[in-house]
């Protein structure tokens, strides 16, 4: 009764021995609230989520999954922020191979793929501003792909677990300022708020674990490569950064000792 929120969902799927599909839809919405004392706080939403799943059965030690999902979100107001979501469009699309071996000390291989694209638009056109400073808005067009492969290893008291992942993160988008109180009315100003700064990560790793008796000892390391870029560097950025991209070699490792003293 105080925002007027509206939701549904839905979903249909199919199964058989080998194969299980499924078809999934969601829609929410909402308006303005009132709080407390009676006053209108703007809180209005629209959003939209489509998606289809598929999980295979390729052989008795094989499974294959698969997900794409596309969400749309409009006219989101942010009542505590300085601008509002004006459209926002996501993709995320997901894969996951897993085989199990019961031969070789060699017990199980999973192997994971991911990508989310991301474009995002805010302005604070729609806010009760008074007075108004300045019209701003923020485009934002993000991507995040990657994947991850680990395999599993058993002995009699041991087990070890080795894996590479990798990962690359990239955002570009030029914020838009319009002036119009102030020294700078009538002025506009674009700024390069992303300049295009891409992250690319690739690691492998690993896990030890050896059980003696009431005993148990656990050792991991990680070692990863990492590498900053900006592909359009403003000459602010530059005059305090002046080479674009930084490239890192992070280690990283622990171990751990544990002991069971009793059933309690």
């Amino acid at each position: 009764s105080n925002g007027n929120i509206f939701r549904v969902e839905g979903m249909a799927g199919l199964s058989t021995k080998s194969l299980d599909w499924q078809l999934f839809a969601a829609s929410s919405q909402g308006d303005d609230y009132l709080d407390g004392s009676g006053n209108k706080v703007a809180a209005g939403f629209s959003r939209i989520s489509l998606g289809s799943s598929l999980s295979a059965q390729l052989s008795p030690k094989q499974v294959l999954r698969l997900s794409v999902q596309h969400n749309v979100a409009r006219d989101v107001d942010f009542p505590s922020l300085p601008m509002d979501l004006r459209s926002d469009k996501a993709w995320l699309a997901n894969a996951r191979h897993a085989i199990s071996f019961n031969i070789t000390p060699l017990k199980s291989v999973t192997t994971t793929a991911y990508a989310t694209f991301v474009d995002h638009f805010m302005d604070n056109r729609l806010k009760n501003l008074n007075p108004r400073m300045m019209n701003a808005e923020t485009p934002a067009t993000t991507s995040n792909i990657g994947g991850r492969s680990e395999a599993f290893f058993s002995w009699p008291a041991t087990k070890l677990y080795v894996g590479v992942d990798g990962r690359r993160e990239e955002a570009e988008g030029t914020r838009k300022r319009e002036f119009l109180m102030g020294p700078m009315a009538g002025k506009t100003l674009f700024d390069n708020a992303w300049q295009h700064g891409m992250i690319t990560k690739a690691s492998v790793f690993g896990e030890y674990r050896r059980s003696l008796n009431a005993w148990a000892v656990i050792a991991s390391m990680r070692l990863e490569m990492n590498r900053a870029q900006v592909k359009q560097a403003s000459d602010v950025f530059l005059a305090l950064y002046p080479d674009p991209t930084a490239d890192q070699i992070n280690p990283s490792w622990g171990a751990g000792i544990t002991r069971n003293w009793s059933s309690r």
